[in-house]
């Protein structure tokens, strides 16, 4: 009886004999009371029930009856099938006896009998949700171009798998039709017939598959597929293709790299027309036209993928048949698009033509669809073809002409001293430097050798060092475009400083006699490179001034001023001034220089023209180092030894009465200037102090010249100079008031006015100095313990206390395993409270360009940020914008034992406004 009745009911009634039987022997027989619930919409699909006496009602939301079900009918079996929950509410309206059939029997049964799930499949118009894991391990897994992918991609393709069914002789595609879809045979037979006379023809059995080049590449299917016998098979239509691959590109990604496929009829006829535009192949035979593009392979490559990497092996030569294919250089952030090429373009023939690695790197900018010529088969070509030999040996040789042009301006122009010459001068210039390499720690040129030699800096890093006694002094590290080694033919002498290479280093070297040849053929070369000496003198001092200074004792940071003038001491008796000679004698000195200017003329006339200029170059720089740098020189030599004796901060004094002044350590070192009378200042120092407050500023080291002279002394002084104090300091100001000068009235005097900055200072006693805001607590930061070994770093805000700005509080890496197929960089912004900012730019930057993306507003387990990721570790930063904002740099897709390939990974990244 109970086998009669699942016979009739709706889905079983499609299954076979043996298949019903299976399925009543899982059936158990269950009695329920009238007004007893069955279940509840929203639960959880646990079984579906075939009901054998009574009835059921169906309620929809509020109660309201949708259906009576009598004996013979199923309920809730869409539900189960579907694996979703319970979408209506089933009441018992009279005493029943049910057979129930749980979840559990019904997976056991679709395992062990797969045609079981497959008919109702059939049945139910739709893919058994209960049939994943059966398509997953036997069906999808097998597949060669979905090998490698997880589970849950394959899960979520298996989701979007439609059955189908086909009698023998029907026509699943047709050659020439559009994209339907991919399809995987699940029992039966297929013929694949190619739609050209004489083409090929092959067979396919359970779990193959066919059409998926169609919906990768979007092109018409190059053969037809007709059914041999009765078929079942498994469809994934094309539009939902398109969907999966961007919810998960690891399966269009997975696809292009294992597919190729030769060209369809159509697309040879266009390969021909396209192959006679390019030099290459120009002027070929049209039979040899044809050979090339029947070897021509379609591949597929999806937007933000790598083509080829600089550096790679030059196996094949490309044209673009439709998408966006970008032509780099560089890696990172660093990265330079030097060509973008488009549909009937070509690229990557010169390491075909010559065997040479690839010079520049190949991305796509969008989905792509390129035909690919590969080395093996284009060998085979020139051996049967003689007429491509010629045409490769003109190819190649009117290519390397233009690459020696291209270098000379993409090299040479990146080196400052060179940046400013013509294309002509560059060539000139090529022609006299040759190329040298040097290892990491090996030394360039060592200090105290003859120097013949000036370096172009191409590539690497390099550290100057000079020796002073027995410590080696780091003067500077130059990158690539500098240059080093030019004083020694400047002067003539020794080299000043040895250079080491910090890396793998790539130079370009110029001997004396070129270099004096060049700088008379162009002049302004001198003048360029004495202005990179000027710059390079200019960061010196920079970095001499920037040291920091050593933690001083707190007793030295308030000096305290004399209250009393101490006894002055006597200054020694001025002596006479000699008489001035007479005339005649002044004329006899007037002769004696004039000769010896005519002499100096006379010699200078004689050099030879690279003589005069290098004369005039030293010249130059003498004069600029007299009148500037030796001075700046001197002043931050001064500052930065001061700075270590005085805990801090020094005083250069040119007056009787030193000044006392207090920065903060935060503020740049500050200059002040003020021109003001000795004796006026003198009169301002109060009777407050003790006398003990002298001993302790000598005891410092600042020095009161005229401190014991006499009253007249000072005020003769003040009569005949304007002195000047100049203070550099960046001592922290104390914690506790300090004493300034009263009021005391100054007696007028012919000096020059002191500066604003002076004039305006507070002269009240007892005025308390200015509190420096104290830094805030700030939030931790929760940063990925793995970013360091990424090379992804935090640039920290430069804000001063009391400032707002974005402060990074989290930062989470995904690698490939964890991001699940996403290649992303998430975003949060946050307020002081810690919520949620909704519509924040956030500033994405990278090597060719940025973008500002705002946060939505989203639920809160989702970001409120991300941006898709499609170049390698090294490629992006972010930061907030509106404030001082945390930097996160070096991010892109790699993995940390493979950051150079697209892995793809997730970054996850938190900023909070915060007040420092």
């Amino acid at each position: 009886m109970k086998l009669r009745y699942v016979g009739n009911a709706p889905f079983f009634s499609a299954l076979s004999e043996q298949e019903q039987e299976r399925v009543s022997e899982r059936m158990h027989l269950e009695h329920r009371r009238s007004g007893e619930t069955l279940f509840r919409k929203g639960d959880t699909s646990s079984a579906l029930y075939l009901i054998k006496s009574g009835w059921v009602r169906l309620l929809a939301n509020g109660g309201l009856a949708l259906a009576n079900q009598g004996p013979g009918s199923l309920v809730g079996e869409s539900d189960l099938f579907l694996d979703s929950p319970r979408s209506l509410t089933a009441v018992m309206a009279s005493d029943a006896e049910l057979w129930a059939l749980s979840r559990e029997d019904l997976v056991e049964l679709i395992t062990e009998s797969p045609a079981t799930g497959l008919a109702l499949s059939l049945a139910l118009g739709s893919r058994l949700a209960l049939f994943d894991r059966y398509l997953l391990e036997n069906r999808l897994k097998p597949l060669p171009f979905l090998s490698g992918l997880e589970d849950d991609s394959l899960l979520a393709l298996a989701a979007r798998l439609v059955p189908q069914e086909k009698k023998e002789g029907e026509f699943v595609v047709e050659g020439g039709q559009e994209p339907q879809g991919l399809y995987v045979l699940e029992s039966g037979q297929i013929h694949l017939l190619s739609s050209e006379e004489g083409g090929d023809f092959s067979e396919l059995g359970p779990g193959e598959s066919f059409g998926e080049m169609a919906v990768l590449t979007g092109k018409p299917h190059a053969r037809s597929a007709q059914a041999a016998t009765d078929v079942v098979l498994w469809c994934l239509p094309a539009d939902e293709f398109e969907a999966l691959g961007d919810e998960r590109p690891e399966i269009r990604l997975a696809l292009s790299r294992s597919l190729r496929e030769p060209l369809r009829s159509e697309d040879q006829d266009l390969a021909v027309g396209r192959l006679t535009a390019m030099p290459l192949f120009a002027g070929l035979p049209e039979e040899a036209l044809w050979a090339v593009s029947s070897r021509l392979l379609l591949q597929h490559v999806p937007a933000g993928q790598y083509v080829f990497s600089q550096g790679a092996a030059g196996d094949a030569l490309y044209l673009v048949d439709s998408g966006k294919v970008e032509i780099v250089t560089g890696t990172g952030l660093a990265q330079t698009v030097l060509a973008r090429l488009g549909p009937d373009e070509f690229f990557g023939e010169m390491a075909l033509l010559t065997g040479k690695p690839r010079s520049s790197s190949a991305r796509t900018a969008a989905h792509s669809n390129l035909w690919v010529l590969y080395r093996s088969d284009f060998d085979d070509l020139v051996n049967r073809y003689p007429a491509i030999s010629l045409a490769l040996s003109k190819a190649l040789s009117e290519r390397l002409s233009t690459m020696d042009r291209r270098f000379t301006e993409s090299h040479l122009r990146g080196l400052k001293l060179l940046a400013g010459l013509s294309a002509s001068q560059l060539e000139d210039v090529s022609g006299r430097l040759k190329a040298a390499r040097y290892r990491q720690g090996e030394a360039i040129v060592r200090e105290g050798e003859p120097g013949e030699e000036m370096y172009f800096l191409e590539s690497g890093r390099v550290q100057v060092v000079r020796n002073h006694g027995a410590e080696a002094i780091v003067l500077d590290e130059l990158g690539a475009g500098d240059l080093f080694g030019e004083m020694a033919l400047l002067t003539g002498n020794p080299r000043s400083a040895t250079v080491t290479a910090l890396s793998e280093v790539n130079v370009w070297v110029l001997g004396r006699s070129d270099f004096d040849d060049l700088v008379t053929a162009y002049p302004h070369l001198a003048l360029a490179l004495s202005r990179l000496l000027s710059e390079r003198l200019r960061a010196t001092d920079a970095r001499f001034l920037q040291r920091p200074a050593p933690a001083a004792p707190q007793a030295a940071e308030t000096i305290a001023v004399p209250a009393t003038r101490p006894a002055a001491r006597p200054r020694p008796a001025a002596r006479p001034r000699p008489e001035r000679k007479a005339r005649a004698e002044g004329k006899g000195i007037a002769a004696e220089v004039s000769e010896a200017f005519n002499g100096i003329v006379t010699w200078f006339g004689e050099l030879s023209p690279a003589a005069k200029v290098r004369l005039l170059v030293v010249t130059m720089l003498l004069a600029w180092l007299a009148c500037i740098a030796a001075p700046a020189l001197v002043l931050s030599t001064l500052a930065a030894d001061n700075v270590t004796n005085l805990q801090g901060a020094i005083a250069f004094v040119q007056t009787a009465t030193p000044v006392v002044e207090v920065v903060s350590p935060e503020a740049e070192p500050v200059l002040l200037e003020a021109p003001m009378e000795a004796a006026a200042l003198s009169e301002a120092v109060t009777a407050e102090e003790p006398p003990a407050a002298a001993a302790e500023m000598r005891a410092a080291g600042i020095v009161l010249e005229n401190a014991d002279e006499p009253p007249a002394q000072q005020q003769e002084a003040a009569a005949t100079a304007t002195p000047w104090i100049v203070v550099v300091t960046n001592t922290p100001p104390p914690p506790t008031e300090t004493p300034v000068p009263t009021d005391t009235p100054l007696p007028p005097t012919a000096a020059p006015t002191r500066s604003a900055a002076v004039a305006a200072a507070p002269r009240a006693a007892n005025t308390p100095t200015p509190a420096v805001a104290a830094d805030r607590p700030q939030p931790a930061r929760d940063l990925d313990p793995r970013l360091g070994a990424l090379n992804v770093q935090v640039q920290p805000a430069g804000v001063q206390p009391g400032q707002s700005y974005w402060r990074l509080v989290a930062a989470r890496w995904e690698d490939e395993g964890q991001s699940g197929g996403r290649h992303s960089i998430f975003v949060n912004v946050l307020d002081e409270n810690g919520n949620r900012v909704v519509g924040q730019p956030v500033e994405i930057r990278w090597g060719s360009g940025s973008v500002s993306l705002p946060t939505e507003d989203k639920p809160l387990h989702e970001p409120a940020m991300n941006f898709p990721m499609y170049n390698t570790l090294g490629s992006y930063a972010v930061s907030v914008a509106g404030l001082p904002s945390d930097s996160v740099v070096g991010m892109g897709l790699g993995s940390i034992q493979q950051p150079a390939f697209t892995i793809h990974t997730c970054f996850y990244l938190t900023f909070q406004r915060t007040t420092r």
